[in-house]
């Protein structure tokens, strides 16, 4: 299994009040007093809690074994789920980092998935395997690439369910659009315990949980799509994160993967197509108004070669790619 790389960051616990301050009396909302020695046998449980998340999450960073990192990685998803809990029962604990660490354990828990799912679908390519394991397998499953690249006409079939074999199914877009997977009677068949697992996937934002950032890839590429000017739909999908939180948290995740440069980047990284355009090139023609394929095939020779970075040597590969 692939063991992340990234900086594992570790839960902390910060008090609404520090420990030497706090009243000999602590009252909450509802009406329950607490002693100065009752609120640090609290904070010390909590601080217990967090050490076997921090513990777990840095064992299954540190080990090869694909059952250790399962198994830690549950008991940090437990803990941290307790911790939750514990946290909203005695509001003067409060977490730090909780979405970070959040988003670690959900990084393991979509490499555990995916690598059991992985294993099972190298078993299952073609038609007669489908037919020789009905006790598992019930059908096949859609799964759209969680993309801003991805078409909607393919992102509206993600989960789609079909009852026949592999060969019966209907396509979608191209292989990199999405694929269909085998839906298996149990997946505790392959040892993984779906019930305690989010709903996860790898995206261009990071790992993803599919029920929330599948609705803004779909209006994202309904925007997109839409016969509006490029000018346009770039204004509607800064409007998309305004009012909803997961919407601006995910715009802000493209942002950062298109180098601070979204949505414009989205539009003119399309010119990278051509032989010899790079990013700085394309994002030249853009702010010179060039701003889908139709103004570049149509704009005047002189105009194209007074844009910064575009020379004949370019110019000729531009008009190649439209020849073609």
């Amino acid at each position: 299994m692939r063991i992340i790389k990234s900086f594992l960051k570790l839960l902390a616990l910060i008090f609404g009040r520090k420990m030497k301050t706090v009243n000999k009396i602590y009252s909450t909302g509802d009406s329950i007093h607490w002693s100065k020695r009752d609120i640090q046998c609290i904070a010390e449980t909590a601080q217990r809690m967090t050490d076997i998340i921090n513990e777990s999450l840095q064992i299954a960073k540190n080990t090869k074994n694909s059952e250790t990192i399962a198994s830690r990685v549950r008991v940090a998803r437990q803990k941290l789920n307790e911790l939750i809990d514990y946290s909203n029962k005695y509001q003067f604990i409060k977490i730090e980092k909780l979405h970070e660490v959040d988003a670690n354990i959900r990084e393991f828990e979509a490499e555990i998935i995916n690598e059991r799912h992985n294993d099972y679908i190298i078993k299952l390519q073609d038609d007669k395997t489908y037919y020789n394991n009905q006790e598992l397998v019930k059908g096949i499953v859609f799964y759209a690439t969680l993309q801003v690249r991805t078409p909607l006409s393919v992102l509206i079939h993600h989960g789609e369910k079909f009852s026949g074999p592999p060969s019966k199914a209907p396509r979608y877009g191209t292989e990199a659009d999405g694929y269909w997977s085998y839906e298996l009677t149990t997946w505790r068949e392959l040892g993984i315990p779906m019930d305690e697992l989010p709903e996860v996937a790898a995206s261009d934002v990071g790992t993803a949980t599919a029920s929330e950032y599948l609705p803004f890839l779909i209006e994202f590429r309904k925007i997109v799509e839409s016969k509006e000017s490029i000018d346009k739909k770039i204004i509607e999908i800064k409007r998309l994160g305004r009012n909803n939180r997961l919407f601006k948290d995910f715009t802000r995740k493209l942002n950062d993967f298109y180098k601070n440069d979204f949505p414009a980047s989205f539009f003119y990284n399309q010119f990278t197509q051509i032989p010899g355009i790079g990013q700085k090139s394309a994002k030249s023609l853009f702010e010179a108004g060039i701003k889908t394929f139709d103004d570049l095939k149509n704009a005047d020779d002189k105009i194209i070669l007074g844009i910064p970075g575009i020379g004949p040597v370019a110019l000729k590969k531009i008009k190649k790619y439209f020849d073609e």
